[in-house]
């Protein structure tokens, strides 16, 4: 979905949909529109639009160990400030670590696996299983 305020391009993000849940597999904002609440925006209709569902997404793993700790901080920060909680297990996905949160009710790992496969195909679920830990 790719968002605009009058005809000025915003951002744009990339989800996948099933019958229970939503997975938030892309959210980006112009540069120009950070930190002016367009993120928040987007997310609100998100979660409007899929008031019936939990929604859940991954960010890399926020550690003081890697060069972009206070950007990773941030973008933890902008999503707990947005109603999402820590989930508690994490992907490995291309050797790095990404936590996964959700927002309406805690999406367990299972529901990430199923989904995930989805997203993965053609990798057989018991792949799947070995990288969310």
């Amino acid at each position: 979905m790719a968002f605009y305020d009058g005809n000025t391009f915003i951002g744009l993000t990339y989800l996948i949909s099933t019958a229970y849940k939503v997975y938030i597999l892309y959210l980006a904002m112009d540069t120009n529109v950070r930190s002016k609440g367009y993120g928040s925006h987007v997310l609100d209709i998100i979660k409007q639009r899929y008031n019936d569902k939990t929604v859940f997404l991954s960010i890399e793993e926020v550690s003081e160990k890697y060069k972009d700790f206070s950007i990773r901080k941030r973008r933890l920060e902008f999503y707990l400030k947005n109603g999402f909680v820590k989930n508690d297990y994490s992907l490995k996905e291309l050797g790095q670590l990404l936590e996964t949160m959700s927002f309406n009710g805690l999406a367990d790992k299972d529901d990430f696996i199923d989904t995930f496969t989805i997203l993965a195909k053609p990798l057989p679920k018991f792949v799947i299983k070995q990288l969310i830990k």
